[in-house]
């Protein structure tokens, strides 16, 4: 047996009906906008305390260049291979940061 063939009408001849494959398209579409808004949004982790708030910057390599030098000379600090900090792993001592701050001021 062989199948017929399938033949192409003139616009004016076709049907005006939409196609099951039409029709399913048309229902997705037009449910797209209510399933978004049912959506959860998801919860942004809320730093605890402030090694986690300059690691949360520090993950980020643009937010990485706006934390202050100063802020990052209270930590000890993980580095990457062009000497950035990439995590703060704890707090330097107080006579640690004396000895920066007192340094700072002196070479200026």
């Amino acid at each position: 047996m062989i199948a017929p063939e399938k033949v192409e009408l003139p616009p004016q001849l076709q049907s005006s009906q939409p196609t099951l494959q039409q029709v399913k398209q048309i229902n997705v579409l037009q449910e797209l906008p209510g399933l978004t808004k049912s959506m959860p949004k998801p919860n942004e982790p809320t730093p605890k305390n402030e090694i986690e708030e300059i690691n949360v910057w520090l993950s980020d390599p643009i937010l990485r260049k706006e934390v202050p030098q100063a802020t990052l000379a209270k930590f000890e600090c993980i580095e990457n291979e062009w000497g950035e900090p990439i995590e703060a792993i704890a707090y330097k001592d107080a006579d640690e940061i004396q000895a920066l701050e007192g340094m700072s001021i002196t070479e200026r």
